[in-house]
């Protein structure tokens, strides 16, 4: 299957749009965020015709879909790079947004404070982020309210 951008795709049971592809990776708009995924899990949508007329039973599917998608309440930088970290850090947020996760929190340890100063003010200009705080006890999470 060639993927293209522009094309209606469809990753996990989510349906959005792909709107680049860099390497083995894609970036798709889900509902109007932005997520990067495995270009390889994208498949072509369209193929398999939406119900509309049964809202109902829509929900416990999503219900559903977010306990098999794995989602993560917490993601480790440790060790990472800066642009490593923050590109880590942006999927991780994409994916708990999409899945509708109230809180996460972000490992990036103590060490000299770069990772933590970073994913700070990453946080501070996220459109979608309201509230994070160093964690209490631990100066090395950072808990983000979603």
């Amino acid at each position: 299957i060639i993927l293209k951008e522009g094309d209606k795709v469809k990753y996990r049971s989510h349906k959005g749009e792909l709107i680049s592809i860099r390497g083995k990776d894609a970036t798709i708009i889900v509902d109007g965020l932005k997520m990067r995924v495995p270009l390889s899990q994208l498949k072509h949508r369209g193929d398999t015709p939406t119900l509309k007329l049964q809202p109902k039973p829509r929900k416990p599917k999503v219900e559903v879909s977010v306990e098999k998608s794995g989602a993560s309440v917490s993601v480790k930088l440790l060790g990472m790079y800066a642009d490593e970290a923050i590109d880590t850090v942006d999927k991780f947020l994409s994916d708990a947004l999409v899945n509708h996760l109230s809180e996460v929190q972000i490992i990036h340890g103590t060490g000299g404070g770069v990772l933590a100063k970073l994913v700070g003010e990453y946080l501070k200009n996220h459109p979608k982020i309201g509230t994070f705080y160093r964690m209490p006890g631990n100066l090395g999470i950072t808990v983000v309210e979603l």
